[in-house]
C-alpha cells in the first residue's frame, strides 16, 4: 500500500480506514454495497492525486520564481 498498489483485501481495508476516519460507522460501512466501496475508494484516490498535482503546481511556481522563470 505504501507504494500505492493495492490488493482487493487491501484496498478494502484502506477504504474501511478511511471511511472510519471521516466519521462513519462500522455499521454503516457494512451497509454499502461492492459498487459503494470501490465508488468511495476510487472517490479516495481521486481526491489525493488531486492535492498532489496541486501541491505540485505549487512547488513549480514558487522554484520557478526563485530561480527567475517568472509567471
Amino acid at each position: 500500500m505504501v507504494k500505492g498498489e493495492f490488493s482487493p483485501d487491501s484496498a478494502f481495508l484502506y477504504t474501511y480506514g478511511m471511511y472510519l476516519a471521516n466519521g462513519g460507522t462500522p455499521d454503516g460501512f457494512m451497509d454499502m454495497t461492492n459498487e459503494d466501496v470501490e465508488i468511495m475508494h476510487s472517490a479516495i484516490v481521486g481526491t489525493q492525486i488531486r492535492m498532489r498535482n496541486e501541491l505540485l503546481e505549487g512547488l513549480a511556481k514558487i522554484l520557478s520564481k526563485m530561480l527567475g522563470g517568472g509567471e
